[in-house]
């Protein structure tokens, strides 16, 4: 079995060369795999404990700092202390980028003590001598603290004995090279399920260490032992190769390896020669056990935090825990995302290249040790990290973004601003980047139970494919930070129509063609990115696309033709109107809707500061769901719940300045969102007339109804249509056939408004979360009553017309049932009559129905040139001819 633990450049030669006979033979090769499981921690608790702390005992020998190597691309924390001889206290060494102090033995325990008390969570690798064994084994067990044994020798039964009379946890292993583990495990069920299949062969067996291993692989000799149980005559003889001209010559080490190799060859031949089985497991390098240690360290910290029992584990009691985990290389979430992450996975871990977490480890350290401080020098080292990454050259940055982040940095702010962006933010930034792999893997591990029977991981959530997404704070926070250092992939984003998510051009654009507004820009984000390193917010934020299918499907609402609009009877909902403020600062928990670009963010991060941009730079959050949304279709929608608010700002467009943080108070939901409900929806682009065609009016009213859905409401929507009257928008139970969960939820309730209190009232909801496979939709607030706030959708750019913009908006808003529409005018000369007209019709007791048929018959007329006036003026004129017919209703006013 040939186990690789380095990247070897040339092919080892045949481990030996002395086999004369052309003899069948079966090999067994097993490639060398990296395996990281991140830790597993409970949702309620702060996601920062997927960094497992941890203490390298004997941090600067060869094993010591290979596990340290180990563990930085893992993501865990390296403790800045570590125990030595007394002729070596005092001193500190830099391992891989982590600096560590070296302790005597006098103050061992203290130093542990204190050290444990400070991280309780923490757990100690031991590499040092097998004559400290037993000393440092009495020493964790006395203090407490888990630990994994990887240093062999000294006295077992002790050892055992010690820990098992503590309670402590920990690992204990001679072997940690879990491939190793896995083998000779086969090897002892072959001999208990096989007695005697090898009877009458002869074994030799041949081994090669380094030169200052004195004694005989304890491997080799749990090999042979599982073959004397298969029958094998062996004499006890093991030759042993220790000469480093033999090793290179007869068995094939590469000299670079000389120093750190374990070569094992065992050779079985039938009594009459004729048949022979050639076993080999051959180590290159000490990796294969850093990485089996980092395994171990990492099942060890799921184990205390479920609570399991504290005893000795072995690392076959790793290899079973990880063997009922799922496979992230079978995640089709994963899958689907993985073209456009920076990381690597390989055998069911993430992780960054070698490279990058050492230009990472520098970064975090501070411009003293990086000597990044400078908008320059960042973007050299943001240069440096995507050659590591090895991104294709066809992948390019935007012209100007280096002199862009100059400019920005270098000459745009202040010395203070500077001197705490480069010596707080960005190595707290790059920090958050290093546990980037174990924040994605933890989000994988409870994304299939976060909604029973939903998933909700991320994942490329295409086009007609409705779906939710949870994401917490910290891992957008990371994956933001990622677009910052421009380090997504990007080559094959157009072919998915994704939008732009790195920042290159927000920060080209700067320099290309100056504007406050852009500088402006990008205060908000950096003030985003200051906030977070300062104190890690810990809520979720889920992004919804929301689909209204185009064929009819049971369980849902289809995409509406013209005769459903007509035909409607429902009500038309209370209407409010407002001619000053803003939709972001409504205060009635209403669906805000954000006048979106069909690929979310729109220019948000090029040169683009109107409604939607304004709203990304001030909830950057948003920026997240650019990630992974392609672009709308014409019957779909986004919803994004819980993105915080992080920026306060004045004007509009060109005189758009950022003007400070933001406290956001808003309450949270049971999943932790805040209640910020943001709809993403586009329309039509570049309207003209042709937007008061049949096709077009049809088109928008279903944009807006798509949004304003709530889709796990359709029993509602399914009598309504059927019975003919109007129901309460509540969350009731589905068919009997549906799927139905329930759970109860706690009310994490965050600080909020008065109005926000009242709205709220009440410390437990009752969740029903519904799912079906061919709907694809949820309840996931139990809220009623959540209006929706809007304005001039369409209106500015796009070239939509607001009177006309305004009715189809109420009368979706009406059709899917919410309680009421707050609309925005932003001041707009054509809408100063809007309250006159909905109150107006409103009185008369319009249906969804009426007022699309007088839409339509207004619509054909501006398109055909038959009127030139507006829709409201229009209109009230032609409702003396509708009085006739409805004599009970008051006159026009």
């Amino acid at each position: 079995m040939w186990v690789q633990g380095a990247v070897v450049n040339q092919p080892l030669k045949q481990l030996f060369l002395c086999n004369p006979l052309n003899s069948n033979r079966t090999r067994f090769f097993t490639n060398r795999y990296q395996k990281r499981k991140p830790s597993v921690v409970v949702m309620s608790m702060s996601t920062n404990s997927t960094a497992v702390p941890i203490m390298v005992n004997g941090c600067n020998g060869k094993m010591g700092s290979s596990v340290i190597m180990a563990a930085n691309s893992a993501g865990l924390q390296i403790l800045p202390k570590s125990f030595g001889p007394e002729k070596d206290a005092g001193n500190t060494v830099e391992v891989f980028g982590n600096e560590i102090k070296i302790h005597g033995p006098s103050e061992r325990e203290s130093v542990l003590a204190s050290l444990y008390n400070e991280y309780p969570n923490m757990i100690v690798v031991d590499y040092t001598v097998p004559a400290l064994v037993n000393d440092n084994a009495d020493l964790y067990c006395k203090v407490g603290v888990p630990f994994v044994m990887g240093t062999t020798g000294g006295d077992r039964d002790r050892l055992y004995k010690t820990v098992d009379d503590s309670k402590v946890y920990a690992v204990i292993s001679p072997q940690m090279g879990k491939q190793v583990v896995a083998f000779l495990a086969a090897m002892e069920i072959m001999a208990e399920q096989f007695p005697g299949a090898f009877s009458g062969y002869s074994l030799h067996v041949k081994e090669s260490h380094q030169s200052g291993k004195l004694d005989t692989s304890g491997t080799a000799k749990a090999v042979i032992s599982c073959f004397k149980k298969l029958g094998v005559s062996f004499d006890d003889q093991i030759e042993m190769i220790r000469d480093p001209k033999d090793q290179m010559e007869l068995v094939g080490v590469p000299e670079e390896y000389l120093s750190g190799h374990a070569f094992h060859l065992y050779y079985l031949s039938s009594p009459d020669k004729t048949v022979s089985f050639e076993f080999q497991h051959n180590v290159c390098g000490r990796s294969i056990y850093a990485e089996g240690t980092i395994d171990a360290v990492l099942f060890l910290a799921k184990k205390i935090q479920s609570k399991a029992d504290k005893r000795i584990y072995n690392m076959i009691d790793v290899l079973r825990e990880e063997s009922e985990e799922e496979e992230m290389e079978n995640r089709e979430d994963l899958k689907s995302m993985l073209p456009f992450l920076p990381l690597l996975l390989r055998s069911s871990n993430l992780f960054w290249p070698s490279q990058v977490v050492e230009s990472l480890k520098a970064l975090s350290n501070g411009p003293l040790y990086s000597k990044v401080d400078s908008g320059e020098l960042l973007f050299n080292a943001i240069s440096n990290i995507r050659d590591s990454l090895a991104l294709p050259s066809l992948q390019l940055l935007a012209p100007f973004a280096r002199e862009g982040y100059a400019l920005f940095f270098d000459e745009l702010s202040s010395r203070a601003e500077a001197a705490k962006w480069f010596g707080e933010v960005v190595p707290a930034l790059a920090n958050l980047l290093l546990r980037l792999p174990s924040l994605l893997e933890f989000h994988y591990q409870n994304a299939d139970t976060l909604l029973s029977g939903v998933k909700t991981g991320l994942r490329l959530l295409g086009q007609q494919e409705a779906g939710i997404i949870f994401l917490s704070q910290e891992l957008i926070g990371a994956l933001l930070t990622c677009a910052f250092f421009c380090l997504f992939p990007v080559s094959d984003r157009d072919a998915k129509r994704l939008p732009t998510i790195n920042f290159d051009h927000l920060f080209g654009a700067i320099y290309e063609s100056y504007s406050e507004s852009q500088e402006n820009k990008i205060k908000c984000i950096i003030h985003y990115f200051e906030r977070i390193s300062s104190s890690m917010p810990e809520g979720f934020v889920s992004f919804e696309r929301k689909v209204l299918p185009l064929e009819q499907l049971p369980l849902c609402v289809s995409y509406p033709e013209a005769d459903f609009w007509s035909q409607s009877v429902v009500p038309l909902c209370p209407f409010e109107v407002h001619s000053s403020g803003f939709i972001e600062d409504q205060s009635n928990g209403a669906l805000e809707v954000d006048f979106a670009n069909k690929y979310l963010g729109g220019g948000a991060l090029h040169r683009g500061c109107v409604q939607e941009e304004i709203r990304f730079m001030i909830n950057p959050e948003l920026i997240a769901g650019m990630l992974f949304l392609p672009c709308m279709e014409d019957n779909e929608a986004i919803e994004i719940v819980g993105a915080e608010r992080f920026s306060n700002y004045t004007g509009y467009a060109s005189s758009f300045r950022f003007s400070g943080d933001h406290v956001d108070n808003r309450n949270v939901d049971s999943f932790r969102r805040r209640k910020t409900r943001i709809l993403a929806i586009d329309a039509l682009s570049c309207a003209g007339m042709r937007q008061y065609k049949l096709k077009y009016l049809l088109r928008e009213t279903n944009k807006a109804f798509c949004g304003f859905l709530d889709q796990s409401k359709w029993d509602h929507h399914k009598r309504l249509f059927q019975e003919g009257s109007s129901q309460g928008s509540q969350c009731i139970e589905t068919d009997k056939d549906a799927s139905v969960m329930v759970k109860d939820f706690p009310m994490d309730e965050a600080p909020s408004t008065s109005a926000e209190i009242a709205m709220n009232k009440g410390e437990t909801v009752n969740q029903a979360i519904r799912y079906s496979d061919k709907k694809g939709s949820w309840c996931l607030d139990p809220e009623d009553k959540i209006g929706i706030a809007t304005g001039n959708w369409g209106c500015g750019a796009f070239g939509g017309d607001p009177e006309l913009k305004t009715i189809l908006q109420w009368l979706a808003a009406s059709q899917a049932l919410r309680p009421s529409v707050s609309y925005y005018t932003f001041g707009i000369k054509s809408l100063q009559n809007l309250n006159q007209v909905s109150q107006w019709i409103l009185l008369h007791g319009w249906t969804v129905g009426d007022i699309w048929n007088m839409l339509v018959e207004y619509s054909s007329q501006r398109f055909n040139n038959d009127t030139y006036a507006g829709f409201f003026t229009w209109l009230l004129p032609s409702l003396s001819a509708h009085d006739v017919k409805m004599s009970n209703m008051p006159n026009t006013p």
